[in-house]
């Protein structure tokens, strides 16, 4: 109600003697939708009058203390101050507010989505705050100045003269009374006129109480008289409108400071349980039948029995299973001697166990987590303590918006894969980019790749857990995709040496993109990106 046409008439009335011959300095602006006029004095040489056009926390509102930003101001019509102020008006019967000051003036246009403050020198060219098409600039002057200006007591005695004799008449003569005030007649008995001039000087001289409505749950600014609304007893009570504005915006801007700590934990919350519910899903499909192990393991030792009857250059033998009497049908590298075939299923079979080993491990951690934020969910759903809501959002250690953002835009900055469900890789996309990667994005443990011998991507291979090994396929498929990002893409085969990323060293004396490794493993693999490889669009 703080917006209502009577509040703003007060809110003139009050604040004209306190800047009244004061000096306007300068009009900057620091957050978006607010500007900021500098009127100091020799006891405040810090005041500032600080107007919003923000739609939703529309107002005019006087700061004794208030120290300009060093950073991110905007000052706004410098040729128009400094200028000394002369009087403030408003439009009789529509929320405009004129301030008259020696080199132009100011209107403050209160109108939902179109509010806005406009400036106009002696030549009457007006300068908008917030833009507006240049075709429409005359003819909103034009409507401006048509409008009959008053100081506060000329505008009150100009409508209270002319108030309507019943409510039926009140949307055609007093269109901007509001629903406030017509609810507030509800609740009264007498002549219609009466009670509205009454509750209009309530608005103008009472004191202005500003509470939390725990029935309605919204905040509250109406006169202290007011029988519409219950007032608690220990509600807050100001006679001075400006005081009294300015609690309000502070109790706003704390509660919605404390509704952007629970709609940060709320959503942090559900994010995490999504990201679970699919990480247990793949790792669900990926268990859903037994680990390969002991067929690959079976495999190799087919292969070792009949080792006499291969030869190179076999695509694949059909071998009997003594224990069984089957036949079993096993795919062989033609590229590869039948030793390096027999080793091949052998090396499999050991990073399926690995693999099997730790999806089970992954699941049973996925799973406990699972359990505890769900639980978590329900307390945040039934907590109405806001301190309730800080102490969980300390325990899920969240980290702060400030820090979320910046990984975000970091792994965001790089080509990102997935391989196998599990294992992320990311690659640098320039030279510029590939030191991000390796000097601020990689830690000591992850595996890093590059092309060997040519120009290309620096490729990490995140490594969650130190203790778990990571299984040789999963390098071999990381490499693959390093080559495939460098010179050496064309090739049938290229040779791709990885190391840890402790032991790639960036100095001063290297170019963008250049490093120097002082211990490195070497691959030959295809430039590729493998089937279970899957790009991620952060």
């Amino acid at each position: 109600m703080y917006k209502n046409y009577f509040f703003l008439l007060r809110c003139i009335k009050e604040l004209t003697p306190i800047i009244k011959e004061c000096e306007i300095t300068e009009a900057y602006t620091q957050e978006k939708d607010k500007l900021f006029f500098n009127i100091p004095s020799a006891d405040h040489p810090y005041s500032h009058l600080i107007i919003s056009t923000n739609p939703q926390q529309t107002y005019l509102l006087f700061k004794s203390e208030h120290h300009k930003a060093k950073k991110n101001r905007f000052n706004f019509c410098r040729q128009l101050f400094p200028a000394r102020f002369k009087s403030a008006e408003i439009a009789v019967g529509e929320r405009v507010i004129r301030i008259n000051t020696d080199s132009g003036n100011i209107f403050f246009m209160i109108r939902g989505g179109k509010t806005n403050l406009l400036f106009a020198d002696g030549g009457q060219k007006i300068f908008p705050f917030k833009k507006i098409d240049e075709d429409k600039k005359d003819d909103l002057l034009k409507e401006l100045m048509k409008y009959e200006y008053a100081d506060p007591d000329k505008a009150i005695d100009r409508i209270l003269g002319h108030l309507p004799k019943t409510e039926r008449e009140s949307p055609e003569k007093l269109p901007f009374i509001g629903k406030e005030i017509f609810k507030e007649v509800e609740n009264r008995e007498g002549d219609f006129r009466e009670i509205l001039i009454k509750i209009i000087n309530e608005i103008l001289y009472d004191p202005i109480a500003v509470f939390y409505d725990e029935d309605l749950n919204k905040l509250r600014f109406c006169p202290v008289s007011f029988r519409s609304v219950k007032i608690p007893p220990d509600a807050a009570q100001f006679k001075n409108y400006n005081e009294a504005l300015d609690r309000y915006l502070g109790f706003v801007y704390s509660n919605a400071r404390k509704m952007n700590i629970r709609k940060e934990v709320e959503k942090y919350v559900f994010n995490e349980i999504e990201r679970l519910s699919r990480r247990l899903k793949n790792l669900d499909a990926s268990l859903g039948s037994e680990s390969k192990e002991k067929e690959y393991k079976k495999s190799g030792e087919l292969l070792l029995t009949n080792i006499n009857s291969l030869r190179k250059g076999m695509k694949s033998a059909t071998l009997t299973d003594t224990a069984s009497g089957e036949e079993v049908a096993i795919i062989l590298d033609e590229k590869l001697s039948p030793k390096q075939n027999i080793d091949l299923y052998y090396e499999k079979s050991r990073d399926a166990k690995i693999r099997y080993r730790k999806s089970k491990e992954l699941q049973s951690v996925a799973q406990r987590e699972y359990a505890r934020l769900q639980a978590i969910s329900v307390r945040i759903e039934n907590s109405a303590d806001d301190e309730k809501i800080r102490e969980i959002k300390k325990e899920l250690k969240m980290k702060t918006n400030e820090t979320i953002q910046k990984n975000n835009e970091e792994k965001g900055s790089f080509r990102h894969f997935l391989i196998e469900g599990k294992y992320h890789l990311y690659v640098g996309k320039d030279s510029k980019n590939n030191d991000l990667l390796t000097t601020r994005f990689a830690r000591q443990n992850d595996f890093w790749f590059h092309a060997r011998s040519v120009s290309g991507s620096h490729v990490v291979l995140r490594v969650d857990n130190t203790k778990d090994p990571v299984p040789k396929n999963i390098l071999h498929k990381a490499a693959c995709v390093a080559a495939f990002y460098s010179k050496a893409k064309s090739s049938k085969l290229a040779s791709v040496t990885y190391t840890l990323k402790k032991y790639v060293v960036k100095n001063q004396r290297h170019d963008p993109g250049e490093v120097s490794i002082t211990k490195e493993s070497v691959l030959l693999v295809k430039p590729e990106i493998p089937k279970d490889c899957e790009a991620v669009y952060d």
